[in-house]
C-alpha cells in the first residue's frame, strides 16, 4: 500500500505524494486515519469543482433542528460529517461548526446539508492556511473570550469560548 513507519513510531505509519500526505496511527483496537487533503471529501460530495467560500460559516446562521424539508440522501451527510470529524485534528477552526452539523445527523434537513456544503467550500480555498508557531523572547500571555447566550433556537442553551495567546503564538 505504499506506506513507511515512521522512526519515532512504529505504529505510525504514513504515505506522502505531491499532493497530500496520509498518516495512519495504529493501536490495539483502533486506527486513526488523517491527512493534509480534504479534496476527497469534497469529490465525495459532489462538490469539488465549485467556488470556494472565504468563511466556513456566516455569523448570523441559525440551524433548528426540525424546520424545513429532509435532506435527500441522509446516508451521505453521516459520511461526509463524519469525515470532517476526522479533519478537525488537523483543522481546529472547524471544530465547533462540525460539531454543530453532527447535531443533526439522525434527521438532516436540506439547510443543514447547505451548512455542510458550505464548510466543503470554505477548505477548497483554504488548503494552505494553518497555525504557525513563532519562536519570541516575549512570555505575555493574554486570553480572549466570547459567549452567545440562549441562542440555540431548539434548546435555548448557550455557547462559550476562549483563546489563548502566548505571543504571539495561539496556544489554546
Amino acid at each position: 500500500m505504499g506506506f513507511a513507519a515512521t522512526k519515532s513510531d512504529v505504529s505510525l505509519l504514513y504515505r506522502s505524494n505531491v499532493s497530500a500526505t496520509v498518516f495512519l496511527l495504529i493501536y490495539v483496537d483502533d486506527i486513526i486515519v488523517t491527512g493534509t487533503s480534504a479534496d476527497a471529501i469534497s469529490e465525495k460530495a459532489g462538490i469539488d469543482n465549485c467556488k470556494s467560500r472565504p468563511t466556513p460559516m456566516t455569523s448570523n446562521l441559525k440551524l433548528p433542528a426540525n424546520e424545513g424539508e429532509l435532506f435527500a440522501n441522509p446516508r451521505l451527510y453521516r459520511s461526509i460529517v463524519g469525515s470532517l470529524q476526522y479533519l478537525t485534528m488537523t483543522r481546529p477552526e472547524l471544530a465547533y461548526l462540525v460539531n454543530k452539523v453532527c447535531q443533526f445527523i439522525q434527521a438532516p434537513r436540506e439547510h443543514h446539508w447547505q451548512a455542510v456544503n458550505r464548510i466543503l467550500r470554505y477548505l477548497q480555498g483554504s488548503s494552505t492556511l494553518g497555525l504557525h508557531l513563532q519562536k519570541s523572547s516575549n512570555l505575555k500571555i493574554t486570553g480572549y473570550s466570547d459567549s452567545d447566550w440562549a441562542s440555540d433556537p431548539d434548546d435555548r442553551k448557550s455557547t462559550a469560548d476562549f483563546c489563548v495567546y502566548m505571543v504571539p503564538n495561539l496556544i489554546s
